[in-house]
């Protein structure tokens, strides 16, 4: 059984320019950037200040004991969490908000050694 292709059927058919990719951003663009980036940003802020609050707190003198050490180390590993996954989640969409290449190969950069 032999299979005849007709090469006009392989080409592209986008008008895209050649400085352009000829992808359209995707839908919810703004939506996503907004409640991940914006809001996602403002959650993780007030957790790195609850974190420090908490860990100011519970390393005062009169507060020292085995059970609060390990409290303070919940919160400071926890901020290193969110901070983590500040670069990881909300700079995906600010990337492709901005569509910033640079900071995109930047950002695929960091992630090889985060994973």
């Amino acid at each position: 059984m032999d299979v005849i292709v007709n090469i006009t059927d392989l080409t592209p058919t986008t008008s895209a320019t050649p400085d352009e990719c000829g992808l359209e951003p995707h839908d919810f663009l703004e939506v996503k950037f907004f409640l991940i980036s914006v809001v996602g940003t403002l959650i993780g802020l007030f957790g790195l200040f609850g974190n420090a609050t908490t860990a100011l707190i519970l390393t005062r003198p009169s507060m020292r004991n085995p059970n609060n050490l390990f409290l303070t180390a919940l919160a400071v590993f926890d901020s290193c969490l969110l901070i983590t996954a500040f670069f990881i989640y909300a700079m995906e969409y600010i990337i492709e908000y901005t569509a910033a290449f640079d900071l995109y190969v930047a950002w695929l950069t960091y992630l090889r050694f985060v994973f």
